[in-house]
C-alpha cells in the first residue's frame, strides 16, 4: 500500500512536472513570437520613420532652393528698379541743370521764329514763377520784342523747369518742362538700360 502511494506520488510529480516543463516551453515560445514579431514591427516603424524623415528633408531642401531661387530673383529684380530709378532721377536733374533761364530764352526766341513767321499768330507760354521772374529781369531787345508782339508768359506752379508753349486760348501745347524731356528719354533709354543690366545679371 505504502509502495503504491509512493508510486503515485512520484507519478504527479513527474507528470506535474512534465506539464509545468511544457507549459514553461509553450510559454517561452509565444514570448519569442512576439518578441519577433514586436521587433519585426519596430522595424517597420523604423523604415517609415526613416522614409518619411527623407521626404520631409527633400522636400525642406527642395522648398529652400526655391525660396533662394526666388529671393534672389527678387534682389535681381529691386536692384534693377533701383537701378533704373537712380538713372531717371540722375537724368532729370541734369535735364533741370541744363534749363536755365537763358537757355529758355533762346529755345523761345527759336521757336517763336517757327511759329509766328508772319506776326499773325499768338503764342502763350506757361514756366515756372522763378523763371519767370528771371526771364523779365532779362533786357535783351529781341527778347523784349518778342514777348511784346508774339508771347504771352505765365507762371505756373506746376511747372518746376522748363516751359510749355501753344497756341493762346488753346488747350493744346508743346510740352518742354524737365519733367516731359525726361519721360521722353526714359521712354527710349530704360529699355536699353534693362537689356544692359539683364546681360549682366546673366553673366
Amino acid at each position: 500500500m505504502t509502495s503504491e502511494l509512493g508510486s503515485l506520488i512520484e507519478k504527479i510529480k513527474k507528470e506535474g512536472i512534465e506539464e509545468a516543463r511544457s507549459t514553461a516551453d509553450k510559454i517561452i515560445e509565444q514570448a519569442h513570437a512576439e518578441a519577433k514579431n514586436r521587433l519585426h514591427e519596430a522595424d517597420k516603424q523604423k523604415e517609415e520613420i526613416i522614409r518619411q524623415a527623407k521626404e520631409e528633408s527633400a522636400r525642406i531642401i527642395k522648398n529652400g532652393e526655391e525660396a533662394l531661387r526666388l529671393a534672389g530673383r527678387d534682389t535681381v529684380l529691386a536692384l534693377k528698379s533701383k537701378i533704373i530709378d537712380l538713372f531717371d532721377a540722375i537724368m532729370k536733374r541734369e535735364i533741370s541743370g541744363e534749363m536755365s533761364p537763358e537757355v529758355i530764352k533762346e529755345m523761345l526766341l527759336k521757336i517763336a521764329a517757327q511759329f509766328n513767321t508772319d506776326g499773325a499768330t499768338a503764342l502763350e507760354v506757361v514756366l515756372s514763377p522763378d523763371d519767370k521772374t528771371a526771364l523779365d529781369k532779362m533786357s535783351d531787345n529781341m527778347l523784349k520784342k518778342v514777348l511784346a508782339e508774339e508771347l504771352t508768359i505765365k507762371g505756373s506752379d506746376k511747372v518746376e523747369k522748363g516751359f510749355r508753349i501753344g497756341l493762346k486760348d488753346s488747350n493744346s501745347y508743346y510740352d518742354f518742362t524737365d519733367e516731359a524731356i525726361a519721360q521722353t528719354l526714359k521712354a527710349y533709354l530704360n529699355p536699353r538700360i534693362v537689356k544692359i543690366l539683364d546681360r549682366s545679371s546673366n553673366g
